[in-house]
């Protein structure tokens, strides 16, 4: 599993990437909903987190004053945000930020012309 789950990572940063270049649009369409997943995962987390909290706080007055090191021990186990999984979702949103403005740093993707200019090359035709 620790040698599969950074190749699994791998190849979909790689086929979001060949998708965001090649079919801009379509990654697109992708986006916002990788966007609000992801969100709705860290949300998720942070409730957990919240919820193991305050189980804790409420449960202290009933353990033991001898037990009270083992249980605090036991309730930041089941915690799982930490420094590195914020980090890992701030760059991952990034790179989805990135991958979603990859037309326009190319400069593939055509602005829409405006009547002004559009004027303009009407009457230099003329």
């Amino acid at each position: 599993m620790d040698k599969l789950l950074p190749g699994l990572i791998v190849a979909a940063l790689s086929g979001l990437t060949f998708l965001a270049y090649k079919h801009p649009k379509a990654y697109q369409k992708i986006f916002t909903w990788l966007m609000w997943s992801s969100w709705a995962l860290i949300a998720g987390l942070l409730i957990w987190d919240f919820s193991i909290t305050r189980t804790m706080g409420v449960m202290l007055p009933f353990v033991e004053s001898g037990k009270i090191d083992q249980a605090v021990k036991a309730s930041h186990e089941l915690s799982i945000l930490n420094l590195q999984l914020i980090v890992e979702f701030a760059l991952c949103q990034f790179y989805l930020v990135f991958l979603v403005s990859l037309p326009l740093i190319l400069g593939s993707e055509k602005q829409p012309p405006d009547e002004k200019s559009e004027a303009k090359n009407n009457n230099e035709i003329k």
